[in-house]
């Protein structure tokens, strides 16, 4: 198991549970299995994800069918042996132990944001990737 932080910049979230979660991963986890942990604590303490309009912090973050973050998300992720991670181009690069990610979603910087998936075609593409397998709070999702 290794140990990582992950901040989150968005008020919805914050009021509820604040912003930064202290996760145990299992060796080989990424950024997307972090998330996911991420979705299944907030399932847990509030019993729905808190944000309008989305069903999870994954589907409020990542692309499945591209494969890729939305543009409006703004990560840097950080270790004891790496000042730069390039998790948002690598999205299925293993997190170090002690990583530090820093997500602030819905930028205001972003001038145009992308398009979110619906939550139907988001859940349709993960469901069909074998990659994704492990993503257990997303996959288990229902409309």
């Amino acid at each position: 198991m290794k140990k990582v932080r992950i901040e989150i910049k968005e008020t919805s979230l914050n009021k509820r549970l604040g912003s930064v979660f202290a996760l145990a991963i299992y060796d080989g986890a990424n950024i997307l299995c972090a998330i996911d942990k991420i979705d299944w604590l907030i399932m847990r303490k509030l019993g729905r994800f808190p944000v309008v309009g989305f069903k999870s912090l994954l589907h409020m973050v990542y692309n499945p069918v591209r494969k890729r973050f939305y543009e409006q998300v703004i990560m840097h992720a950080c270790s004891p042996k790496s000042a730069f991670l390039p998790i948002r181009n690598q999205p299925e690069l293993e997190l170090e132990d002690g990583t530090f990610v820093r997500l602030i979603l819905m930028a205001v910087c972003a001038d145009a944001p992308e398009p979110v998936l619906k939550y139907e075609d988001f859940h349709e593409a993960l469901s069909k990737d074998p990659r994704f397998k492990n993503l257990k709070t997303n996959i288990n999702l229902s409309d």
